[in-house]
């Protein structure tokens, strides 16, 4: 369990450290209560960003 712990963390933190790398227009930032809260109108952002109906 402690390697998928670590895993997670080690993407998790390089997300967060290289997020800038990717333009504002191509990333969807998907904070876990809005996905909760809508998880259909999330999904349809995150697809409309992508490009795909």
């Amino acid at each position: 369990a402690a390697y998928w712990v670590d895993r997670i963390e080690s993407l998790l933190r390089a997300g967060v450290r290289d997020a800038h790398l990717i333009p504002d227009d191509q990333r969807v930032d998907v904070e876990f209560a809005a996905f909760l809260a809508d998880d259909l109108a999330m999904a349809e952002r995150i697809l409309a960003t992508a490009g795909l109906p």
